[in-house]
């Protein structure tokens, strides 16, 4: 087993969660590669279609230890 480096260049997707005063709960996903960024809309087929393809280049990493500050 390798040890896990610390140099990462990711992306973190948070989704909702729920907490109180001494607990805290987050889900969601550590992702390898830049998701595609959210512009505006556009009749462009073009445009749609290659934003559309970089979504499947997106990877999801496991075992990624994240710290909340």
């Amino acid at each position: 087993m390798t040890k896990p480096s610390t140099n990462y260049n990711a992306n973190i997707k948070v989704y909702h969660g729920y907490g109180h005063q001494h607990d805290l709960v987050l889900y969601g996903h550590v992702l390898k590669g830049k998701p595609s960024e959210r512009g505006q809309l556009t009749a462009n087929i073009f445009k749609n279609i290659v934003g559309l393809i970089r979504l499947f280049f997106v990877k999801p990493l496991a075992h990624v230890p994240v710290c909340l500050q």
